[in-house]
């Protein structure tokens, strides 16, 4: 994070918060809390929690970088920590709601955290984007997250639902995000 701050900055796309507000309506839909608990695992500098805490959720976040903990706490007061998506340092049963940008392991570990009735909501890359297939083609590699100390993991729209339903979770709905904006180099 230390990398992409120098380089990137902290800026969000105005896209992606529109795409945030987007899911945290459709959120709404399946609570009928004031105030629904919400944990983002790898929450980063908490863009999309401060989106959800601006309408009203009651907000938790998770990363494994000291930074991204650190620049989250700043807009959120104090609502994220450092930890490992694998093992989430919170008791079962805590979250109305949990997110998580890029899943593989952590699937079973967001179902232990919900509620019995809570909605886990992922966002993840698509395999098939246009964009992705273009980057591979033109520069023959995937899009990478400006260097960071990990990868994206691209899958089909199956090949996620797989992965989902192997954890004891089923798919509601599915929401189709296809833009590119990329960070300036």
């Amino acid at each position: 994070y230390k990398y992409q701050f120098k380089q990137h900055g902290l800026e969000v796309h105005p896209k992606a918060i529109l795409f945030y507000r987007e899911i945290l309506f459709s959120l709404r839909k399946y609570s009928n809390k004031d105030n629904p608990r919400i944990l983002d695992v790898a929450c980063g500098v908490g863009a999309f929690l401060q989106e959800a805490q601006s309408l009203g959720f009651d907000v938790y976040g998770i990363d494994i970088s000291d930074e991204a903990v650190k620049q989250a706490n700043i807009k959120l007061g104090n609502r994220t920590k450092k930890g490992d998506a694998e093992k989430l340092p919170y008791e079962s049963s805590q979250f109305d709601f949990v997110h998580f940008k890029n899943p593989q392991k952590a699937f079973s570990e967001m179902n232990r955290v919900l509620n019995k009735d809570g909605t886990c909501f992922v966002h993840v890359p698509n395999l098939m984007f246009v964009g992705h297939i273009y980057m591979a083609l033109r520069y023959g590699r995937m899009p990478s997250e400006g260097e960071q100390e990990f990868s994206e993991v691209y899958r089909t729209y199956h090949g996620w639902k797989e992965l989902i339903e192997k954890s004891n979770l089923a798919i509601i709905k599915s929401i189709a995000y296809n833009d590119i904006f990329a960070s300036r180099r």
